[in-house]
């Protein structure tokens, strides 16, 4: 009897190859300590289903006496790995998602020597300080400025966010829609204008973006979702609907699994591939997710691969997403008029979640705006409070 099962999410949808990479970086990379693997098939049409003998097939390469369990597609990550951990009997349990490549030996030792410490809630292989909801407004500002005002074509709009324009706008990264525009202060003032009045009308309840009105703003510290390693009953006190916005809940979400262990004292680590446990301050700089070339993780996944596969300019607005400037080598990647500092340490409260800054004028992407908006409990866009967050100026 293991104290600690590995989770593996096997979905259908993705297919065997993706499988397969797990596999190969499964044996090719020893966990380093004794553990249950546990698959979870998730989305397959019952034993008879050809996909399911052939993965089936493929894991016996590497855990022949291991556990599986067998989910619909209904739920995404989270919701299958509650599922399948009420199944298994275990003290400690570990998550990777289907994408996921292991990239260094010991992997899984350094991750249970991290969440043997009493102090730790969770572990993980990648973190961030990113707020989804910063991030969500920002992209969505982008697609907005290009596709629904059809400003004229702008490079620095354009290569700092292609990795969201071309999947929305393409025909504006060709240049095609131009409307006739006003330039200068005014308009500016007029197109900041409207733009707060649409985001805040997606913030409305029962609008898409609904559910990020709690969501904590930048900097928001919080484990990924893959490659954590949490204690089981630690882990089973959740529950998620299966949508996406509750997986984003889980990850970063008021009461999501982090901010929970942040809300009962416990800390936050992050476990680099030589098995170092990093605090918070020491995230941005860890070389792990999205910092540096990533050269030291632990395990990789799409995410991460798709990073690897940016511009650096693209790059850079993801950092800025991630880290914000947190430390000194962070151009920043045209904010379009958010703030991602990290001396804006205090918690925002409720009241002042749903609103947004001014953006400075369209022409002039990436120059930080001076409008400091007074409202109900004082200044919401400049808060200073070094008590919170001694890496502050890191």
């Amino acid at each position: 009897m293991y104290d600690l099962a590995l989770f593996y999410l096997a979905r259908k949808v993705e297919g065997l190859g993706s499988f397969r990479r797990f596999v190969e970086s499964y044996k090719a990379h020893p966990a380093g300590c004794p553990h249950q693997l546990v698959i979870i098939y998730k989305g397959f049409e019952g034993q008879g289903d050809p996909d399911l003998i052939r993965a089936n097939e493929l894991f016996s390469e590497v855990a022949s006496d291991r556990s599986d369990v067998y989910v619909t597609d209904e739920h995404f990550d989270i919701g299958a790995y509650i599922q399948a951990a009420r199944q298994i009997d275990a003290k400690y349990v570990c998550f990777v998602n289907t994408h996921t490549d292991i990239l260094a030996d010991n992997w899984l030792a350094h991750l249970r020597n991290a969440i043997e410490d009493e102090s730790v809630g969770v572990a993980g292989a990648s973190a961030s300080y990113e707020s989804l909801y910063d991030s969500l407004a920002l992209t969505t500002k982008a697609v907005w400025l290009a596709g629904i005002e059809c400003i004229s074509f702008d490079q620095k709009l354009a290569e700092h966010y292609d990795f969201i324009l071309k999947m929305h706008v393409p025909h504006w990264l060709d240049g095609q829609p131009i409307k006739e525009h006003k330039h200068g202060h005014f308009y500016g003032v007029y197109l900041a204008e409207k733009w707060d009045a649409f985001w805040r009308s997606t913030l409305e309840p029962g609008k898409e973006n609904h559910f990020l009105a709690d969501f904590a703003r930048f900097p928001n510290p919080h484990v990924r979702s893959n490659g954590f390693i949490v204690r089981c009953g630690d882990f089973l006190r959740f529950n998620v609907e299966p949508t996406k916005k509750s997986t984003y809940g889980f990850e970063s979400g008021p009461n999501g699994l982090s901010i929970t262990m942040l809300r009962e004292g416990k800390r936050l680590v992050l476990v680099d591939r030589n098995g170092q446990c990093l605090g918070l301050e020491q995230w941005p700089t860890s070389g792990c997710f999205r910092s540096g070339n990533q050269e030291n993780l632990m395990i990789a996944d799409n995410q991460t691969r798709s990073y690897d596969g940016l511009t650096q300019l693209e790059k850079d607005t993801h950092l800025m997403m991630s880290w914000g400037d947190s430390f000194k080598t962070v151009s920043g990647g045209n904010p379009l008029g958010f703030t991602f500092s990290m001396k804006r340490t205090r918690p925002r409260g409720s009241h002042e979640t749903n609103s947004i800054p001014y953006i400075a004028d369209h022409l002039d992407y990436g120059v930080p705006h001076k409008f400091n908006y007074e409202g109900p409990g004082g200044s919401r866009w400049y808060i200073r409070d070094d008590t919170v967050w001694p890496h502050s100026d890191i």
